[in-house]
């Protein structure tokens, strides 16, 4: 830098003439008193301006003012014309524009090809907001943090590096363009997932054009490895995972910082990514068909490529966030911890489930066609995904850390498919090599996995922190332990161990009513919870991240202490509900179940009244944190709520039936009717009284809908349909159209009447309306 500076004909000396008007303090004076004698009518006397400046053609005062706003920056801003033009250029145009003499701005360029400041002059500069000096130096005027506040005039693009190149002169308003290629591809992804997801969903039950479903063909080709049926559920969850990973890159597309659209300024995700997408979901459709078809050898070498190609989505994710992830940090944190969390860490839990897949079609094809034993099949497979734990978790910890650091997924994946094999294949009396062998690798996951959350969390901590709410952070912990121990009383309820004497299916089926939808309809289960634990790590998440007023997650308090009061106490009774419905006490089980669903709609309400207070505020500063609340929080304890209270119907019939003694029949009935006068009486309060409050909650109409549907296939009788059966069609018919006509109503009114529009100044300082606030709605 120095010989740089040195070897310039700036100045026959260091290269920083002090004598030289750099700032252009003589031009800004005289045009001060060229006002000045304008305002007091006296005829103003101005001599005319150096060829240099770019603006003399233009006559507009609006154009006047802006560039006397630039000139009272600490350094001369670069000009439309001389940022806009092509850096090819043969000369200077920073030092032409202050006035350098035609040897010095004759002697370098600005910038090169590819963006990087050249100039002498610039680069020893630093920006006094964001710091860029050197190579990346600018003026404060296109300081990107400042165009992000909406002080300046312009609107800069991106290049490829990340830095500014040159600007335009239309007001933020104006319409960015498209990277249309990277549309393209983008577009070509939601495509091929939905047609994924229709195929994985016709193979689940074997519908045309497959012959048989997946779960047939794997009880044909059981193996030692092969786990019980209810860890293939994880698929829900791996789909769910990808779904959101959908949305929010397609979010992107309508979404903009100061650069143009997200998706592509900068394009953390490069088109490598779009490209293996699509390749890796056609592999997916044609394995489905190898498998159908009973063609193990071609299903593993498919699985293989499926694995391989989901290691190299992650190799793209982990590529943009390496060259961007230092401009996330600072400016768009929000995103940064969404495209490790639902980017990075979903596709992981894919990766990580699709290569035990391939593990398990290897012992597949080496037990039925290399006629290899069970015995010796399982154990190579288990081998095989031994070396592959241990070479990832040194990787993962040492080579790769700063790309893979908050993957943390992998090792829980692993730890749910080691359970389910060892449930489906472990012998208490007489315990094999491979029975072993899976004991032993669980506990290297869990070792493994509690390692890399240790390794994580100091990798977290700064060496300076502000302020904690020490309250507030209690009752975030209390509510997480809450939940992770909830959990875990709600997977032993599944499978009727532990305190349980049976599984809750089994206490369901002996309790049949006619209102009791069919099996699958439960498995709405495991969305809520995935649901719900989203939210929880969007909470926990808040732990970490800061905004102008401190940590994010009191500073302000969107969710009060009555939020994660009402939490823990739902979680209690969640508990104490699985419990007694174990011993079939039905009467308190009902209890139970209206106290858990009388705290859900607390929570909502706790929700609501922090989005009314702090609303306004999180509009215009953070829209992120306000979408996510919306989408994670209020939706996900509402479809919590609504399938809870529906839970609730079902007990109550129950109790009429066997403890009341009613018919069958009209115990149904009055459930069905009570559900009834519930979602009419939603419908009103949400779209009349409660439209600024739950505007967004759309997820209640879904979940009636899928309740319906599984007591329509369970108890609608074609040949005589009776008083439920018609109850069944008409209310699913009414909650359908309920769904579309609230649809439209929020779609019309996000449109027409946006929220928060008309908020006062006062709404805009949360910490001082948090001090007013009552504990409970701190």
């Amino acid at each position: 830098m120095r010989n740089e500076v040195q070897g310039s004909p700036l100045t026959d000396g260091d290269g920083f003439d002090m004598w030289h008007d750099y700032m252009n303090l003589g031009r800004l004076l005289e045009r001060l008193c060229v006002r000045r004698e304008a305002q007091r009518g006296e005829e103003p006397q101005l001599e005319p301006l150096a060829q240099w400046s770019p603006f003399r053609d233009q006559s507009d005062q609006r154009e006047e003012d802006n560039k006397l706003s630039a000139e009272t920056s600490s350094v001369s801003s670069l000009s439309d014309t001389s940022c806009g033009a092509s850096v090819s250029s043969d000369h200077c145009r920073f030092c032409k524009q202050n006035g350098e003499s035609p040897r010095v701005y004759g002697s370098h360029k600005l910038k090169t090809g590819d963006g990087r400041i050249t100039c002498p002059i610039l680069r020893k500069y630093t920006c006094p907001i964001c710091g860029a000096t050197g190579e990346h130096a600018h003026t404060r005027r296109y300081c990107p943090q400042t165009q992000r506040r909406g002080g300046g005039k312009m609107l800069p693009s991106w290049d490829v590096r990340g830095f500014v190149l040159h600007t335009h002169t239309d007001r933020l308003s104006t319409m960015a363009k498209h990277n249309f290629s990277l549309l393209i591809v983008l577009v070509l992804s939601l495509i091929v997932f939905i047609v994924t997801l229709v195929f994985n969903a016709l193979a689940g039950p074997g519908i045309y054009p497959f012959l048989r479903s997946t779960a047939n063909i794997s009880d044909e080709f059981v193996t030692q490895i092969t786990p019980s049926g209810w860890t293939f559920a994880i698929w829900s969850i791996i789909y769910i995972f990808l779904a959101l990973v959908v949305v929010y890159i397609l979010s992107g597309i309508c979404r903009k910082n100061a650069y143009g659209y997200v998706y592509c300024s900068p394009a953390v995700l490069p088109h490598g990514f779009f490209v293996v997408w699509c390749l890796n979901m056609g592999l997916n459709t044609g394995w489905l068909f190898l498998w159908d078809r009973s063609m193990m050898t071609a299903a593993l070498v498919v699985l293989i490529l499926i694995a391989l190609t989901n290691y190299l989505v992650i190799f793209f994710s982990c590529y943009g966030l390496n060259n961007y992830g230092a401009w996330l940090s600072k400016y768009h944190n929000v995103d940064l911890w969404l495209h490790r969390v639902l980017i990075q860490n979903g596709v992981a839990i894919y990766a990580t489930w699709t290569t035990i897949a391939s593990m398990i079609n290897l012992a597949v094809v080496l037990n039925y066609n290399v006629n290899m034993s069970q015995t010796d099949a399982s154990t190579a497979s288990l081998s095989v995904l031994t070396v592959v734990l241990f070479v990832w978790f040194i990787l993962e910890n040492s080579v790769l850390d700063k790309h893979v650091r908050f993957i943390l997924t992998i090792y829980p994946v692993v730890i749910w498919a080691l359970t389910g094999v060892f449930m489906a294949n472990y012998n208490a009396e007489d315990p094999t090599r491979n029975n072993i062998f899976i004991g032993r690798s669980r506990a290297q996951s869990l070792l493994f996995h509690s390692d890399e959350c240790v390794h994580t969390e100091r990798s977290r901590e700064s060496a300076t922190m502000a302020k904690h709410d020490s309250g507030r952070l209690a009752a975030i912990v209390v509510s997480v332990v809450g939940y992770g121990i909830s959990l875990v009383f709600n997977a032993l309820s599944v499978v009727g161990i532990g305190p349980y004497y049976t599984t809750t299916a089994n206490v369901s089926a002996v309790f049949d009513t006619q209102i009791t939808p069919s099996g699958w309809t439960f498995n709405i289960w495991s969305i809520i919870y995935v649901w719900l634990t989203a939210m929880i790590v969007y909470i926990v998440s808040a732990l970490c991240r800061k905004n102008g007023h401190g940590y994010v997650y009191c500073n302000p308090p969107v969710l009060p202490y009555g939020f994660f009061i009402s939490w823990c106490l739902n979680l209690c009774f969640n508990i104490g509900w699985l419990v007694v419905w174990d011993r079939g006490i039905m009467i308190a089980a009902l209890v139970f179940l209206i106290l858990v669903i009388c705290t859900n709609y607390s929570m909502i309400c706790f929700i609501c009244h922090g989005l009314n207070v702090y609303g306004p505020w999180l509009k215009k500063y953070h829209k992120v944190d306000l979408w996510l609340i919306r989408v994670l929080i209020q939706n996900g304890v509402a479809i919590y709520t609504t399938w809870t209270t529906i839970a609730t119907l079902i007990n109550l019939t129950i109790v009429l039936t066997y403890e009341v003694k009613m018919s069958p029949t009209d115990a149904a009935t009055i459930s069905y009717s009570v559900l009834s006068v519930v979602l009419l009486v939603w419908f009103v309060l949400e779209n009349l009284v409660l439209d600024k409050h739950v505007r967004y909650i759309l997820i209640i109409y879904p979940v009636v809908i899928w309740a319906l549907s599984g007591n329509l296939d369970k108890n609608y009788d074609e040949v005589s349909p009776g008083v439920n059966g018609i109850f069944i069609v008409v209310l699913l018919a009414v909650a359908s159209a309920l769904f579309v006509v609230r649809i439209s109503l929020v779609v019309w009114k996000h449109i027409k009447q946006p929220l928060y529009e008309d908020a006062s100044a006062d709404a805009m300082e949360p910490m001082d309306i948090a001090q007013k606030q009552k504990k409970i709605f701190r």
